[in-house]
């Protein structure tokens, strides 16, 4: 039987508005997952760590402003306030990490400092604790809210002599690190290592799959197809023609071959894009192909993170491509992409309805013969499928499933956070099973013509 932490103390909730709703003596507990304030008397108050937003502390008060707008504070605890405090915030960020889906990877380093995120207006750098995870960076801030980058987005890793800081960019905008101590070489070294890592066993990937490119066309393509991304394959066709044919003779399961070539069927040769992934062996990841198990629901993932936990063998790519279709024969501009992952464990073809442009991230001009709605709808869910580390579920479970299920509930709690898996489920129209290729060209057939 697990000893749960128990401090006892005094406690106000104030509803969102900033009036008081309840106060007292109290007893408080918690476990990995959902903290417990039992009132000497009244109504026990239950909610889980993830719905926590910030966490401040000050005069031997510890305030959780919960999501919702409500405010709970503890004080009154005695000497024992400073344990209590502790340990919630070590709990909290434990569980923050995996409503950040980075719960299952391994982690590399912990390193306390300061961040200062780009668009924080003149906002101070903010207190946090920095973990490294092998293909991932998690900054989880002591009073806001905490936040994950992938390592393979990351453009830039410098250090600033004047301020004492690293300053990382990514198309995201710019971190600044900082206050790190005599550990401040330690975690741009750590950091440099992980990406160097990352981006050299991502560039063997590409050679094994290009071997006929020499070593400036193949440069000039791990420029381009990197790690986690997805890249314009006739944007690739430019700097070497052999391109499409190596990648659909590689990435493409035979199993999944009939699939593709319908969808390909269906678009323009231009506007393709691809992507791969590393991943590990592992034994829950070898799918039958007989027909009942590809019908089967997508309740896991196809994938795990290049060093995921339970698998020993070397890292390999898992690859899936983006088309985009018309849902009107007649239309000559693409409004839904349909994704496809080509290797694998691939079980659904996935629908997306591509946004106008008021409703896609910014940034950068749309790559070879793609136009900026189709190149938006490609980075903002390439992205999002990356995060849930192409978890399927997550993406077309209904809301109250996400709320109300516990198996599910970090992944309510992860879109609520992070907006590109909220902007994905937005965009999110139908699947079609591969069950068979007849029953699968219907599906898709009645996706396309009730798309809303």
């Amino acid at each position: 039987m697990v000893n749960l932490p128990s401090f006892s103390g005094k406690f106000e909730l104030l509803d969102p508005a900033g009036a008081s709703r309840a106060a007292g003596p109290c007893s408080v507990t918690w476990d990995a997952e959902e903290f417990a304030l039992t009132p000497a008397e009244g109504i026990p108050i239950l909610f889980d760590l993830g719905d926590v937003d910030r966490l401040a502390e000050r005069d031997y008060e510890l305030s959780l402003a919960l999501y919702g707008g409500s405010q709970l504070k503890l004080h009154q605890f005695g000497k024992a306030f400073q344990n209590l405090a502790a340990e919630i915030h070590a709990a909290y960020r434990d569980r923050l990490v995996r409503c950040l889906l980075l719960g299952d990877l391994p982690e590399v380093a912990r390193f306390d400092g300061a961040v200062q995120a780009s668009g924080a207006g003149g906002s101070p750098p903010e207190p946090a604790e920095i973990r490294l995870y092998q293909t991932n960076l998690a900054v989880l801030p002591r009073t806001a809210a905490g936040f994950q980058w992938r390592l393979s987005d990351i453009e830039a890793v410098r250090f600033d002599d004047s301020a004492y800081s690293w300053l990382i960019d990514s198309d995201r905008g710019r971190l600044t690190v900082s206050r790190l101590a005599k550990r401040t070489g330690e975690f741009g070294d750590r950091l440099r290592e992980l990406m160097a890592t990352l981006s050299r066993l991502g560039a063997q990937s590409v050679a094994a799959l290009f071997p006929f490119l020499g070593p400036d066309r193949l440069q000039r393509v791990n420029a381009l197809m990197r790690e986690g991304r997805a890249v314009a394959v006739a944007e690739l066709e430019t700097i070497d023609p052999r391109i499409r044919g190596a990648l659909i003779g590689k990435a493409v399961d035979a199993a999944l071959a009939p699939y593709f070539e319908a969808l390909a069927d269906r678009v323009p040769r231009a506007s393709w894009y691809s992507g791969f992934k590393l991943v590990r062996e592992e034994a829950d990841l070898q799918v039958p192909r007989s027909p009942e198990s590809l019908a089967a629901p997508d309740t896991g993932s196809v994938v795990g993170e290049a060093a995921s936990r339970g698998g020993n063998g070397e890292a390999e790519p898992l690859y899936w491509f983006f088309f985009p279709v018309c849902s009107d024969p007649s239309a000559r501009q693409a409004d839904t992409l349909a994704w496809e992952a080509s290797s694998r464990s691939g079980r659904a073809t996935y629908f997306f309805r591509i946004a106008t442009s008021g409703d896609s991230e910014p940034g950068a001009a749309p790559p070879h013969n793609a136009s900026p709605e189709v190149a938006s709808a490609v980075r903002d869910i390439n992205r999002a499928l990356v995060t849930l580390n192409f978890r399927r579920e997550p993406v077309y479970v209904p809301d109250d499933a996400l709320a109300s299920e516990k198996r599910l509930r970090h992944y309510g709690i992860a879109v609520r956070r992070m907006p590109e898996l909220a902007r994905l489920r937005r965009a999110f129209i139908g699947r079609a099973i591969h069950s068979s290729f007849p029953a699968w060209q219907r599906q898709i057939d009645a996706i396309l013509q009730n798309r809303g």
